[in-house]
């Protein structure tokens, strides 16, 4: 009975001691983890057929050039592949995260391309990447460090180096337009006539015909100042004619969009007039018959010009129509309009009118000239 338990017993013993089962030391020593990052670093091998190979073999893992690439999350394996002393052969290293590190040293066939060595060390790093995969790659190192990637030496600076502004970026094929000038002059000419709003009864709207001429300045905001001057006249009764001469300053602004440009500007003007008879300049009265001075008008108005611009050269042409809406009135009138009379034979006739809500309808054209 003694000797059944003493049996019994060194049996199970013997079953309860760990180190009796050798089997189990290599399943200890290689730990199964999947690989998601290769980092690749060689020498004397195409390094782009080589990526091609690599992710051609280990297709699930992400294939990076090791000093190149930023760090990746995952599980990473660093591959080194440089030339061994001996033609044709190649020491091969890999670097597990958790430490792990596997030698190995891979000779090709002296007869062999330059793809078929790159196919070979493909080959191997995959099956032992598998390996690794897999849990059965038994390390010959561990606690390995991987090595830190190459960082590029930034070029040295100094207070007196100038600084290098970019080209501008190609897009669709095509350069970028160059930026806009922070200032624009623009030479106008706009012909025009003008009607009156509120004539005296007895004389007709029409206040005259002619042309201007003006200097504006855009800043590349679309603010504008501008100066012009304008002539415009007409034939009157009694072999009469009218002629103003309009001297105005203006602010506005210019809203553009393509090729669309709309300007609005507001205006302060000063307007010498004269009237000729018979080729010459007339003398002026009142209806009394008293002399009285040919004074100026004063005024001011709003125009609006919805144009289409578009480039010649190395200017912008600015082209479209203006309305014009301005009151003026001769100084000492009260804002009144003003009738011109003429005495015919004793008896005064109207011809003509002076003053007072105006029209103005014209074609604008300006030419933009950039000032760098």
């Amino acid at each position: 009975m003694k000797f059944v338990l003493a049996v019994v017993l060194a049996v199970t013993e013997g079953a309860s001691t760990p180190s009796s089962s050798p089997s189990l030391a290599p399943a200890a020593a290689a730990r199964a983890s999947t690989v998601e990052v290769l980092r690749l670093r060689s020498s004397g091998l195409d390094g782009d057929v080589l990526t091609r190979e690599l992710g051609l073999r280990v297709p699930h893992a992400r294939v990076v050039i090791h000093d190149a690439a930023p760090p990746i999350p995952g599980f990473m394996v660093f591959v080194e592949i440089k030339p061994g002393v001996s033609p044709q052969t190649y020491e091969l290293t890999l670097v597990a995260s958790d430490g792990r590190a596997y030698d190995r040293t891979i000779t090709a066939d002296p007869s062999s391309s330059a793809d078929d060595v790159v196919r070979l060390v493909a080959g191997n790093v995959g099956n032992l990447v598998a390996a690794i995969d897999s849990g059965s790659a038994v390390a010959d190192r561990e606690a390995v460090p991987i090595p830190a990637p190459a960082v590029p030496v930034p070029a040295p600076t100094c207070p007196a180096c100038p600084k290098l502004v970019p080209a501008a970026a190609p897009v669709g094929g095509k350069p970028l337009p160059p930026a806009p000038p922070t200032l624009e002059l623009g030479v106008g000419a706009s012909p025009m006539t003008a009607i009156g709003l509120a004539a005296p009864d007895d004389a007709d709207r029409f206040v005259g015909a002619g042309a201007g001429l003006a200097l504006w300045m855009r800043h590349r905001t679309g603010a504008l100042v501008g100066a012009e001057v304008r002539m415009l006249g007409r034939r009157l009764a009694f072999d009469t004619s009218l002629l103003r001469t309009r001297i105005g300053f203006s602010v506005g602004y210019a809203w553009r969009r393509g090729g669309f440009e709309l300007a609005t500007a507001a205006s302060f003007a000063v307007e010498p007039w004269s009237v000729r008879a018979d080729g010459k300049r007339s003398a002026l009265g009142d209806p009394d018959g008293q002399a009285r001075r040919r004074r100026p008008l004063l005024g001011g108005g709003a125009s609006i010009i919805p144009a289409h611009r578009f480039h010649v050269g190395r200017v912008d042409v600015r082209l479209g129509p203006r309305l014009e809406l301005s009151a003026s009135s001769a100084l000492g009138d009260g804002g009144r309009v003003a009738a011109l009379l003429v005495d015919d034979a004793g008896r005064l006739r109207t011809v003509g009118r002076l003053g007072g809500w105006e029209l103005g309808l014209g074609l604008d054209l300006v030419v933009w000239i950039p000032v760098r």
